[in-house]
């Protein structure tokens, strides 16, 4: 990364000299020498080349670190996934980090990603269900559910977290359509006297 940091730095005084003294070589040369001499004195006190390779110095900060900085995760998982936007693992540890800090749409735009490259996943639609119902998206995390349950109805703790969500949505219809179907799956009658109990 310095070598492309001191060849655009030497093409741009080149071009800068060459603008302002195109008619006399003499001075184009003094000129070039001097701004390219001030340049790399002000670099050399004052610079920091690890402004241009920030993905770097992240992923060293990331390794030598004892304690890990969610918000430089974050950074470093954003810059990778440009490069390598089919890593899904990348996305769902983007996405988890985002919820965990508090960043709620960037989550969301991360579940997303990763879900448009695996959109039948169970185990990924449900923590984006669960994440949507965190986020007080009841009638989101509803829509993912079902879609769930359309893929595979004989999945038991999507069912029970479907009942719940129609319950905390007032949808007593729904409820108690969803129980009979519980009961007709044998699900431990304890289970669904909690959910009654838990009503509205």
């Amino acid at each position: 990364m310095k070598v492309y940091f001191f060849l655009i730095s030497i093409i741009l005084c080149l071009s800068l000299n060459f603008y302002v003294f195109k008619n006399n070589r003499k001075k184009f040369f003094v000129g070039l020498l001097l701004t390219v001499s001030i340049l790399f004195s002000i670099y050399n006190f004052k610079g920091n080349i690890g402004i241009f390779d920030f993905a770097s110095s992240l992923e060293i900060d990331l390794k030598n670190s004892s304690e890990l900085d969610p918000i430089k995760l974050i950074l470093f998982l954003e810059k990778k996934l440009a490069e390598n936007p089919e890593d899904l693992e990348g996305w769902k540890i983007l996405a988890r980090t985002c919820m965990l800090t508090g960043y709620v749409q960037k989550a969301n735009k991360y579940y997303l990603k990763a879900i448009d490259l695996i959109p039948k996943n169970i185990e990924l639609l449900s923590e984006y269900a669960f994440f949507k119902r965190n986020s007080n998206k009841l009638s989101e995390s509803i829509i993912i559910s079902e879609r769930i349950n359309l893929i595979n109805p004989e999945n038991t703790d999507n069912l029970i977290f479907l009942t719940q969500l129609y319950s905390e949505t007032d949808n007593k219809e729904k409820f108690e359509e969803f129980i009979e179907i519980l009961k007709s799956k044998n699900i431990d009658s304890k289970i669904i006297k909690e959910l009654k109990g838990n009503q509205r």
